[in-house]
Parts: structure tokens; sequence; C-alpha cells
């Protein structure tokens, strides 16, 4: 369970500021140096993570909880959970103007699908 704690608190850590990183290239025309690209992603990553951190947390847990009872052990599933996690937590981010904004969602699912591999990869270790 050690390996899953850690992973969890990998994943709610970065989170949040490999989601600023996405939006920060998304929205690249609008950085124009390579400080205010850091600066970008450190405010919007620590906001993030002031702001969802808890959040991140719960859901990280529930889905830990769920690949362990269910014994998954396979990388691609683990991926997809997190994938989803990630989409359905950006739609919950971008609810009031998901409308307006609907480019930034797959920006979520790419996050959660990154998450779900590091995720993965702390709970299995390295190949024996």
């Amino acid at each position: 369970m050690k390996r899953q704690i850690l992973g969890i608190l990998t994943v709610s850590v970065t989170a949040p500021y490999l989601e600023a990183a996405i939006l920060c290239a998304f929205i690249q025309g609008r950085l124009t140096s390579l400080s205010d690209l850091a600066w970008g992603i450190y405010f919007m990553g620590t906001v993030g993570l002031l702001k969802y951190g808890f959040t991140i947390v719960v859901v990280s847990l529930s889905a830990a909880l769920t690949m362990k009872s269910l014994a998954v052990s396979a990388p691609a599933i683990t991926i997809s959970a997190y994938s989803f996690l990630g989409l359905c937590f950006g739609g919950h981010v971008l609810a009031s103007f998901v409308q307006k904004q609907w480019w930034l969602l797959p920006s979520f699912g790419i996050t959660g699908a990154i998450c779900g591999w590091i995720y993965w990869r702390v709970v299995m270790g390295r190949p024996s």
C-alpha cells in the first residue's frame, strides 16, 4: 500500500502543473518569452494545486482503490482510467464555459493519461 500512497501523492502534485504546461502550450502565442512560460506554468499549477488538490487526492484515491480491488496491473487500463477521470475533472472545471472553450477539454484527458502512466510506473516499479 506504500507504493499506492506514493503514487497518489505524486499524481496529485504532478497533475496541476502538467495541466498548466499543456494549457500554456495551447496558448503559446500569448506567452512571448521562456520566463513568461515558466511563470505561467508555476502560477497556474500552484493555483490549481491549491484549489483542486484535495479533490485530486480523493479522486486518485478512489481510482487507486478500485484498481487495487480489481487487481489491475495492465498499464493500458490504468492509463485509460486516469484519462477518463481527467476528462471528467476537466468537464467539472470547465462546466460554466465549456461551450466556448471546449477545445481545452482534451488537455485534461492528456494530463490524465500521463498521470495514469506515472501512477502505474510508481506502483509497479521497475521490472525485475
